[in-house]
């Protein structure tokens, strides 16, 4: 009987396989069709933004950038009581200068302008448009979008943009700065209205719903929607959406809680989509090997990493932790420094291997914070941690937090404290110390900053507090 039963299920499911494939299909094409439909309905957007553009401008309010904590950080490193202190020893990157501009593999038309992107030398189309007068009216800024229309600018110069941003694999971020760049290395003479007005006539047509407006006195706003949040930056809401506030080289900081105006657009008249932060490629730099040498006890890492990474991320908007942590800038380097913990923790037991990892980011990396060493606010993603001679509390957790993970399998969490980062670590064997209970598993606060203390250790002030869960491996 338990036969038939099989065989007549397996009858049916066979039978259903063509109705199954049929309906794939006819969801591929409906698929389809749905992004051709959007392909053309923003097309016809961007055909008529002049009209927005020409019509009714709208009164909004700016708000002051979120700080990603308000508390300041430790001036220096907590020492466990009774705790050897850092010991001195030759660490970090090996100093190196500044990279040189590289000259650009792309080809372009006899009348070229260059600019300097970063590292990069950059070679593309000059702008041959005669440049108007500064706006005397807001709804002026269609006549520009018409110009722009009129003379093809969006087929004439976004090819050559995005032959750079396929060829070093430019995020959203990049592909932003770049045509940033570009507007005002070609437009110097140019007021900051039509600079303005150009970028954002380019980034509507490269695919980003980023809008065009004008502070009380005049200056010229981009308006960008990023899908991270982002800190210390002033931002608006528009239909539920977050837009962040740029503006133009020669104009002043726009202020919080600022009023603007931008045109109103019809709801469903979105002409593109939001900013990616995540660094889901690597980029495809030219490679200046920057050496770096850390050593902590039985523990020791050497190897070089890109120095042409320094000046794209140095200024990278503030996120939050867990972009950084599932941003990747380099897979080879990150491998290779895997590969040497492995080798030298795997006759460990667990916990002393991990006692270990954790040792070596509290003695092998100098500690400073963000405004002494860089004068503003830099979390490091997770490879910067070898470009720069010093670190502070939410740099080395996530550098530690990573390698528990990646190198030991132990499931662990970046956990927040007010003005402090450290690390939840659970273990399958029992352990004594300072936890915190999440969803039915203790995980032992572990911090890479109190220097000396061992994994349930929690510095005194943060004992008696929840922290907040900022990622967790695995997830």
């Amino acid at each position: 009987m338990k036969k038939q039963v099989v065989f007549t299920c397996l009858w049916v499911m066979v039978g259903f396989l063509p109705v199954m494939a049929q309906h794939h299909d006819s969801f591929e094409a409906f698929r389809q069709r749905i992004h051709r439909d959007y392909h053309q309905f923003r097309q016809e957007v961007l055909e008529h933004y002049d009209r927005y553009l020409a019509g009714v401008w709208l009164e909004y309010q700016s708000f002051k950038g979120v700080e990603r904590d308000t508390l300041p950080k430790f001036p220096a490193a907590p020492v466990v009581p009774g705790a050897a202190e850092r010991e001195p020893m030759p660490v970090s990157s090996v100093p190196v200068a500044e990279a040189k501009p590289l000259k650009p593999s792309v080809s372009s038309g006899s009348s070229t302008c260059s600019f300097d992107f970063y590292c990069l030398s950059v070679t593309v189309p000059q702008l041959l448009i005669q440049v108007p007068l500064e706006v005397e009216k807001q709804p002026d800024y269609a006549a520009y979008w018409r110009v722009f229309q009129k003379q093809q600018l969006a087929d004439r110069l976004i090819p050559t943009l995005q032959k750079y941003a396929e060829e070093y694999q430019f995020n959203d971020w990049f592909v932003f700065q770049l045509t940033l760049r570009y507007v005002n290395a070609s437009l110097p003479q140019a007021t900051s209205s039509f600079r303005m007005a150009l970028a954002h006539y380019l980034l509507n047509h490269q695919g980003y719903d980023v809008r065009l407006a004008v502070e009380e006195n005049g200056s010229p706003l981009l308006l960008v929607p990023i899908k991270q949040k982002v800190f210390a930056r002033s931002y608006t809401e528009l239909n539920g959406q977050r837009y962040y506030l740029f503006f133009d080289n020669e104009t002043s900081a726009p202020k919080a809680g600022g009023v603007f105006r931008t045109c109103q657009l019809p709801d469903n008249a979105s002409s593109g989509g939001v900013l990616d932060l995540l660094v889901s490629r690597e980029l495809k730099l030219p490679y200046q090997a920057q050496p770096f040498t850390l050593q902590y006890r039985q523990l020791s890492i050497q190897g070089t990493v890109n120095a042409n990474l320094r000046p794209f991320f140095l200024h990278y908007p503030q996120m939050e932790l867990k972009d950084y942590a599932q941003s990747v800038l380099s897979d080879n380097l990150r491998q290779e420094v895997v590969r040497q913990f492995k080798s030298q923790l795997a006759d460990l037991p667990l916990p002393e291997a991990a006692e270990a990892l954790l040792q070596f980011v509290q003695y092998a990396f100098p500690y400073a914070t963000d405004d002494v060493q860089h004068g503003f606010e830099k979390p490091y993603f997770w490879e910067e941690m070898f470009l720069y001679p010093q670190c502070d509390c939410e740099d080395r957790s996530l550098f530690y937090s990573y390698l528990l993970w990646h190198v030991l399998k132990v499931e662990n969490q970046l956990i927040g404290y007010p003005g402090h980062e450290a690390v939840g670590v659970h273990f399958s064997s029992p352990l004594q110390g300072d936890h915190y209970l999440y969803r039915g598993k203790k995980y032992f606060v572990s911090d890479p900053t109190y220097i000396g203390a061992s994994t349930g250790m929690c510095m005194p002030d943060f004992q008696h507090l929840i922290p907040e869960i900022d990622y967790q491996y695995p997830l």
